[in-house]
């Protein structure tokens, strides 16, 4: 049985048609709902329903029960929060019959509106949804150093937490601002709203190692008082009437303010309104691991043995500016809103600014990749198979007066979709960049000069390189071809490709951490094997079939490395080509 939906607080408004209201919700997110603890973690499936249906409910009880708080909303960076968590919580409070302009604004409301003041005013309003009660939602940015220090904050969520890396500056930075305040306030009560100072902590299942951070805890749970309230939401599915209960509902309290609890859904919660037909679709198009992870979501093994031995999260990866997202945001995404009200009989026009976020929401391609530099050409390699297609994107540019080549993207096809659909998704990917700079350095080994019908569509006698500079041309690219010879042998690029992640040798290889996930993936998951020549990378999992009968988890295997491995060869020691731009020494290795 679903279980009883206990209905959200009493809505204090004149102008819905109904004191209460009722929305469906798949098993998982009535039971993560109901249950109501204190600390409450989720990690669940893709299709889930996790913005919309778990913090969407779980952010207004904590509005409603906390009047003019001020709470924090977390993402991993601005890119994250306007393109897809904003829009998708917003989504959520909506359907539960929350209209904005009426009962919340994004930014300070109008004095049309008649809101009540939070009990402390922020000093800026742009990244703040202010709601009818005087609560405000603070949208931070784990990318900005410092960004939640000077709050108060009477509870916290997150989205995406996978992303929030690394840990210990959640910990460090993030957890003392949960204090709440010295309020005499209703619902400012750590005894008896369990609201108050909470944590909601949302995701789907990790996919690197600093990914798992946040999961250590995991069996940090209450199991006792866990037990208590779930054999209460049993007797609520006996006896509903007991929801009416103060002396039962003041017992649930009780125990859900001292709750913590860790949930693990699959996707498979939510099969009623996504469908066979999608989990047969992600059975086929997704890898086995990945569809054991993101689908099901079952734990990841950490690789040992790495091929990159020196690469490290914390070092090698970024974040793009925020200060750069969110001017970009705000200067092309601010949008004029008019709603109308009626108060009192009254029908009344209020108008405020925000940001589009139906527009935001729709962004698929580099607009608001803040670190792709119009002044320098676009650098890119390729890796060909039979059943997955990876080309890794880049650009050289000086950090901290440092050499560096920035990882921007990676890109992959699977199966039917072959080297002209990649090189085609490429260009509408980077679309905005080619008015700026059209430039394009194409490295490529003597693998590139191959042709065959598996890596090309119905042309089985034109070369992988010829086919990517036709691609690119016809779409007003200018392509600069750098021919690399034999690829480095095995020893030697070992060496070279952890020299460079130590820092001994030149460029500082930095990745995009949002555009590279998978990439991140295939180099935490590459093996190195001894064979009688050195070390060399372990390729046997493009070797051996799997039981789908493709050879091997495609995004953890190591193709898109290997399409990273000749863009930072490439870089190092093959120059810019006709551009010119940046160019490195030679020194001998080994």
């Amino acid at each position: 049985m679903l279980g009883r939906l206990m209905p959200l607080a009493q809505q204090q408004f004149d102008t819905l048609e109904q004191k209460q209201r009722y929305i469906y919700m798949n098993p998982a997110q009535l039971l993560a709902y109901n249950f109501g603890a204190r600390v409450t973690k989720v990690r669940a499936g893709r299709g889930t329903g996790k913005s919309t249906a778990f913090l969407a409910p779980r952010l207004l009880r904590c509005v409603q029960t906390i009047p003019r708080s001020e709470g924090l909303f977390l993402g991993n960076s601005i890119k994250q929060l306007y393109t897809k968590t904003v829009p998708q919580v917003i989504l959520g409070v909506e359907m539960m019959g929350y209209q904005e302009g009426k009962h919340f604004f994004r930014g300070h409301a109008p004095k049309k509106a008649g809101f009540k003041e939070p009990l402390k005013k922020p000093r800026v309003w742009e990244n703040v949804i202010h709601w009818y009660n005087g609560a405000c939602t603070y949208l931070v940015s784990m990318a900005i150093r410092a960004s939640a220090n000077g709050f108060n904050a009477a509870y916290l969520l997150a989205d995406e937490t996978r992303y929030l890396q690394p840990w210990r500056k959640v910990q460090e930075e993030v957890m003392p601002t949960l204090r709440g305040g010295s309020y005499d306030h209703p619902g400012w009560n750590e005894q008896e709203n369990p609201f108050y100072l909470s944590q909601t902590w949302v995701s789907d299942a990790a996919l690197t190692v600093a990914q798992q951070e946040w999961e250590k805890d995991m069996e940090d749970q209450t199991d006792d008082i866990n037990s208590q309230i779930a054999e209460m939401l049993a007797e609520l599915d006996v006896l509903p009437e007991l929801a009416e209960s103060e002396r039962f509902l003041r017992k649930l309290r009780h125990l859900q303010c001292e709750s913590r609890v860790f949930f693990n859904f699959s996707s498979l919660e939510n099969v009623e309104l996504l469908g066979e037909r999608y989990f047969r679709d992600r059975k086929r198009e997704m890898p086995e691991l990945m569809f054991d992870i993101q689908i099901l979501g079952k734990r990841k093994g950490v690789a040992r043995d790495g091929y990159y031995a020196n690469f490290n999260q914390e070092i090698h990866t970024y974040i793009p500016s925020e200060e750069s997202q969110t001017e970009m945001v705000y200067n092309h995404y601010l949008k004029k809103f008019v709603s109308i009200s009626h108060q009192g009989g009254v029908r009344q026009k209020v108008e405020w600014e925000g940001i589009d976020l139906d527009a935001t929401s729709k962004l698929r391609d580099c607009t608001l990749d803040t670190d792709v530099l119009a002044t320098e050409p676009l650098r890119i390699a390729f890796d060909v198979n039979a059943n997955i297609c990876t080309m890794v994107t880049g650009q050289t540019y000086k950090v901290e007066g440092l050499d560096c080549l920035n990882v921007l993207s990676s890109l992959f096809t699977k199966n039917d979709r072959k080297l002209r659909a990649l090189c085609s998704d490429w260009c509408k990917y980077y679309a905005p960049q080619k008015v700026r700079n059209n430039n394009v350095i194409l490295y490529y080994d003597a693998t590139m000069k191959q042709g065959g019908a598996y890596g090309i569509e119905n042309a089985a006698d034109t070369r992988y390189y010829n086919v990517v500079k036709e691609e690119l041309g016809k779409r007003g690219w200018k392509v600069t071809m750098v021919a690399m010879g034999t690829p480095m042998n095995h020893p030697q690029k070992f060496q070279f490709l952890n020299d460079i992640l130590s820092g001994v040798q030149r460029p500082f290889l930095r990745i995009n951490r949002e555009n590279n996930e998978y990439l991140i993936v295939a180099m935490e998951n590459a093996r190195v094997v001894n064979t009688s020549r050195g070390p060399a990378k372990d390729k046997s999992k493009e070797k051996h079939a799997s039981e789908q009968g493709i050879a091997g988890p495609l995004e953890t295997r190591t193709d898109i490395t290997d399409a990273l491995d000749t863009l930072v060869i490439g870089t190092r020691y093959f120059g810019s080509g006709a551009t010119g731009g940046m160019r490195f020494s030679m020194p001998r290795i080994g």
